[in-house]
């Protein structure tokens, strides 16, 4: 009976070790980091950081880079954001600065790595330890939705002043084929004297000129925003599309 239960205990146990060794042995390997690439990425991260810093500090830098809210993009346009001209397109970047010269808005990407961050107080707080193996959702075009809203209200106003000045120029023909006529209404209505506006399709507008030339009334609207102005005589410098303009309709003809 001894002899026994010391065989099933020996059996036991050799079960139990030979699990043990295949639970470790079947183990998943922890996925290697590559810190030679992390590293690279880290240097190139620096290197925006110092061509950033340079650029900002140049005595002939425009006026522009004391203002609040400066942004250096790699995404820049011409007359939007300073670019720093990097060599390796493969980085991007968006550095906001504030009035002080402090970073208050900090994104570096390599299509790979990421490196975000609010508060870079010089280049050596830039370390290894925060980037990212991530970059799903770091924005690096440097626009606000602040941005975007105004940007969206300045095509607006462009347009209203588009439809002011097609106005005039229709009333300048139309006086002429229609003279001693009181006044001269354009809209996007139906049975209306439409405008030849067909690059804004979206808009819709109503504008009456009086015999003397003057814009009257204008009103313009392109679903999101809206402009509605009477006057006796309504100048080009009058359009400013503001952002709590009610809604409006277009009057029948």
């Amino acid at each position: 009976m001894k002899k026994t239960l010391i065989a099933v205990i020996i059996i036991v146990v050799i079960c139990g070790g030979i699990g043990l060794f295949l639970h470790f042995t079947n183990k998943t390997p922890e996925p290697v980091v590559d810190n030679s690439k992390i590293n690279a990425f880290v240097d190139s991260v620096k290197l925006v950081y110092n061509k950033a810093s340079e650029k900002r500090n140049d005595v002939d830098a425009p006026t522009s880079m004391n203002e609040d809210n400066f942004v250096f993009s790699s995404y820049a346009e011409p007359d939007d954001f300073e670019n720093l001209g990097l060599s390796d397109t493969s980085i991007k970047y968006c550095i906001r600065y504030n009035s002080s010269g402090s970073i208050v808005d900090y994104r570096v990407s390599n299509g790979t790595y990421s490196y975000v961050s609010s508060n870079v107080s010089g280049v050596d707080s830039i370390v290894a330890s925060n980037v990212k193996n991530d970059t799903t959702n770091v924005e690096l075009d440097c626009v606000t939705p602040e941005m975007r809203e105004q940007a969206e209200r300045d095509s607006f106003e462009n347009e209203v002043k588009f439809v002011y000045k097609t106005a005039q120029t229709s009333f300048i023909t139309d006086a002429i084929n229609a003279a001693g006529a009181n006044e001269y209404v354009y809209s996007s209505g139906t049975n209306c004297k439409n405008l030849d506006i067909t690059s804004t399709t979206n808009l819709k507008y109503y504008v009456k000129v009086n015999n003397n030339g003057n814009v009257t009334e204008l009103i313009v609207t392109n679903g999101k925003y809206n402009f509605n102005m009477k006057s006796d005589n309504i100048n080009i410098e009058d359009i400013v599309v503001s952002v709590s303009e009610p809604s409006v309709e277009i009057p029948s003809c």
